[in-house]
This record gives structure tokens, sequence and C-alpha cells, in this order.
């Protein structure tokens, strides 16, 4: 189906333009918007001439479609289809979850999973694979924690991975381990990507089936625009996506792609001559992506001083790569025309990656010439800055792509871990008063891909979803606009992209949606039930159930 004339009346049109906030109705031709109803003017004759379709918004709330500017697509689409361990509060409630999925499945399949997050089990503590060895005997089991820098296991997936009980550590990994040494069921970082390498890869129609899924999913929740975040080749959903955008037709193609690219294929690309931006207006190349530590949650980021409350001393988490390698990397795409999105959660690996961000930019064209002048880099996640740290982000020009979606379950563990530390986490505020772009995603499958959470958080910063009355560092808090243009014209900036996405203007993509609320002055408590009635990419409504 070819994008034809659609015009969009009766609506509440948020556009987020500044010179032109607001509109009646919208005119969509091939894709693009071509015009916006102002003032006393009508575009239905023009419609009309046009031979355009009309679609009534009912007098609801439309503003710009969603960016999600952080998601591991591949794991988000697989994890519409695996045990789901968030947000509970047991080890056993996970434990029954994965014995139903093993009483579904015959003897030998796998069972995958994630989400548990022993920070808020009433244990608090990691679990062992004997547990997950009672409820599923006869079939490999592997759990991502929620941070997906651990994963719990069970006897059968540790032979399945070619470990045994003793095996040593991989490099840049660790297993827990029981009195004895041997392996317990829990592996972090390289350790656990180990173990879920031993799982079998989907069939080429299954995961055809669980991509479109996926996209639908997206749709449903009012994103347009996902920005993959894949750090490694065997998880990205590259291949698979060009297929689907070279292949079929343009009204199936319902959500744009801008796709990081894993270091180990950083050469590779380059040698094809590939740039960021390289791409048509449905799947577009971002920069290399860079796990450079681990997480909070699983106790890996890596931190300036030690954790607080541990029982490693002076332990300050993981690096994945040495500031030579990550130096390296940045250098080598810059000077290719790629630019380099950095994961730094923790304060000391914040301060390893703009280290490295400085040192290559003294070597590159202070004239404007060159990559230099167009490449925006990016920190991803940033949860723990302090003053020093955000302004060295502002002289860079480099953009910090956050989720707000996990402060209400991280609020205790930076507490425990960082102690007052805590006050560098989620700055929002400061990052923007600092000039500095903010994007906003979901880090998803880590957490829920809906923006309407993400909102909420942001401007409220309260533990378990409002559960508590109290508000976390509230000087942080930002307003519902700088929220939704976190999620809207934040993500296109941090990707180039303010041409042609993040707001309603001629000549830009027809991409918005339609709210079951007015998201900027319906009571906050209620803007996590706020639901899209119609999504619309390029003009066409890909998702509706507006009556």
């Amino acid at each position: 189906m070819t994008p034809d004339t659609v015009l969009y009346t009766e609506g509440n049109f948020y556009t987020l333009n500044p010179s032109q906030p607001r509109a009646g109705s919208i005119l969509c031709s091939g894709g693009k918007i071509l015009a916006l109803e102002e003032g006393d003017q009508d575009l239905k004759p023009l419609a009309a001439e046009m031979k355009s379709r009309v679609i009534s918004c009912k007098g609801k709330t439309v503003i710009p479609a969603f960016t999600d500017s952080h998601i591991h697509f591949n794991d988000f689409c697989r994890s519409l289809n695996s045990v789901n361990c968030a947000h509970l509060t047991s080890c056993d409630v996970c434990l029954s979850r994965v014995k139903k999925a093993a009483e579904k499945r015959k003897p030998g399949e796998w069972i995958t999973g994630g989400g548990w997050n022993k920070n808020l089990w009433q244990e608090d503590r990691f679990p062992g694979r004997e547990e997950l060895d009672r409820v599923s005997p006869d079939n490999p089991a592997v759990l991502k924690s929620r941070d997906c820098h651990a994963v719990w296991f069970n006897s059968q997936a540790l032979k399945r991975s070619g470990f045994r009980d003793f095996s040593k550590d991989p490099s840049r990994g660790r297993f827990l381990r029981r009195p004895d040494g041997s392996i317990n069921g829990v592996g972090f970082e390289k350790a656990g990507e180990i173990i879920l390498q031993a799982v079998p890869e989907p069939s080429p129609a299954e995961k055809t089936s669980l991509m479109m899924k996926g996209i639908r999913e997206l749709n449903r929740c009012g994103i347009t625009n996902a920005h993959d975040m894949s750090s490694s080749w065997n998880r990205s959903p590259f291949t698979l996506l060009i297929e689907h955008y070279l292949t079929e037709e343009p009204g199936k193609r319902t959500c744009r792609f801008n796709l990081a690219i894993p270091p180990e294929k950083l050469d590779y690309f380059l040698g094809l001559g590939i740039r960021t931006g390289f791409g048509n207006e449905f799947f577009r190349i971002g920069g290399v992506k860079i796990l450079s530590d681990g997480a909070l949650g699983s106790q890996t980021a890596y931190m300036r001083d030690p954790y607080c409350n541990t029982d490693v001393p002076e332990y300050t988490g993981t690096m994945n790569y040495s500031r030579k390698e990550i130096r390296e990397i940045i250098k080598t795409a810059w000077e290719g025309g790629l630019s380099s999105s950095v994961h730094a959660i923790g304060d000391g690996c914040a301060d390893i990656v703009l280290t490295c961000f400085e040192d290559v930019a003294r070597r590159m064209p202070k004239d404007g010439t060159g990559f230099s002048s167009y490449l925006r880099h990016r920190l991803e996640h940033g949860q723990c800055l302090d003053d020093e740290l955000i302004q060295r982000i502002a002289d860079l020009g480099i953009a910090v792509s956050m989720q707000p979606v996990h402060l209400p379950y991280d609020i205790a563990p930076a507490d425990k871990y960082w102690g007052d530390r805590a006050a560098g986490a989620y700055r929002f505020r400061s990052i923007l008063d600092a000039g500095i772009p903010l994007a906003f995603g979901s880090d998803a499958p880590v957490e829920s891909h809906d923006p309407f959470l993400g909102i909420y958080n942001a401007c409220t910063r309260k533990g378990s979803q409002g559960n508590s009355k109290e508000e976390w560092f509230p000087g942080e808090k930002i307003t519902r606009h700088q929220a939704v243009e976190a999620y809207t014209l934040g993500g296109v900036a941090a990707a180039r992209e303010e041409r042609v996405k993040g707001s309603l203007e001629i000549g830009k993509y027809g991409d918005f949606i339609v709210l079951s609320e007015d998201i900027f002055t319906c009571p906050i408590e209620t803007v996590p039930q706020v639901k899209v009635l119609m999504t619309v990419t390029g003009g066409e409504p890909v998702y509706s159930v507006l009556d």
C-alpha cells in the first residue's frame, strides 16, 4: 500500500514546533506532512481537490509519535514469548513461573526468560542453579536479570554451554560460586553471555513472526522510531530488519529503525564505506555501540570509589574494555564517519569514556570540516553523574540517552550500594540545564517499553510507580513538556534526524499518535494510564482503537 493523501481533522494537535505550537488538522501526502491548519485556515478544500481520505481524531489530543532511543529489539521481540519475572518480590514466584513453562515443554527444550531482580526479593540474595534444577530438571533454563548483566541458569544449561562445575571464569566475566569453588548458577557479564550463546537460534520463520509481533507492540505504545543498541552481532536484528525493509511493501513498514554497529563489525562496515546516517526513511545506520561497564542492579557498574554494603572489600565494579580499547574504537569509528554510543552507568566508567572522547576530539579537524562536524556521539544511560562529568559532556557536545522507566526500581539499590553518590543518579534537570540533548528510551526488554511510564517517572521521581509518596531527589524532576520532548525531539536529535522527525511540521514525516487524555493537563498520577488510540506512520494509521 503506497502512502496517499490523508486529512486528519478534529484533533487537539500539539506540534512541539515553537513557531506553530498548535494545529486543528493535518494533511499528509506521500508519507510527509503537507499542511497544518492554522487560525481560520481550512484544509478541507485542498484535501478534497487531492481526493484525500478524511480521518477524524474525535477531538482527542494528538502529539508527535515517540522515539525509543535505547532498545534491544531482538531481545525485546523474543521476550514477548518467554518467562517474565519482572517486578516479582520473591524468588519462589519466579521459580513457579519456570515450573509452569517446563510443564509445557518437551524434555531437552530450552526455557528462556528474564526480568528477575534480587533487589526486589524479600530474600535480597542471588539465586542458585539447584533451585532451577528442582523446577526444570529435564530442560535447560536461562533467565536474564532485570539489568541483563547477570544470567541465572540451571545445571542442564551449564552442561550445554561447555562449562563444568569447576571451570575457570572467562575474561571480563565471573560466576558466583559455592564455598567449595564450584559454579553456583549465576554468571555476570561475559560469563553470562557464554551461557546464553548455548541457546539455539529460532528458525527464520520464527524470527520473522517475533519481529512483526515486536513492531506491532511498539506501534501499540505509540512508538514509530526505535534506536537498537545491540552491542554484539549475534544479538543484533540488523540482518532480519534489512531483509524485511528491503522486501516488504511500504504499507507493512510501520516503524523506523536506527541500528547500532557492534565493535566486532566495525572494520567490516567501515570497509564497505558505511557511515552514520546511511539508509532510507525507515532504516538508518547509527553509531558503534560500546558496552563499557556493567549495571547497578548486579553491582557491576564501574565506580570511582568502592561500592557500599557488599561482601567484597574495595570492589568498584567491572569494565568490559580497557581505556585504550575504548579510545581506539572511538577514534577508528570517528575517523571513518561513524559516531559512538557508549554504555556508561558508573561514574568511574563515565570518567574513562569522557576522557577517551576528549583525547580523540583533540585530533579531529577544528575548522568544521570532515565527519566530526556532523557526528553526534552519545552516552548511554549516564546513571551516575556529578557536576564535573555533566560539564564535560556539555563541552563535548555529546547527547545523553537515559531510561526513566528504570528509576523506581533503582532507588533502593542506588541508596544501598552507592550511598551519597545516589545524588548523581538520573539527573534529568541538570542535564537539560547544561544544554545537553536528552533522549529517552526504555532499554527494553530490561524494563517496560511504555513511554508513559517513563514520562511519569521523570516528572515525579517516585519509587515503585508512585507507591511511595516521597520524591527521590526532587530537584532533578522535569516538566511533562520536557519529558515528552525527550521521547520525541530529544530522541531524533541524538541521531541527528531533527530535519525529518520529532515534531509536526511541514516536510517532516507524518508520524503522530492520538491519545485518550491530554497528557499535558491530566492529573500527573493518571499519566501511566494514558492510552494510545491511534498510531500513524508516514501519514497512514498502523494501529487504531479509535471509535
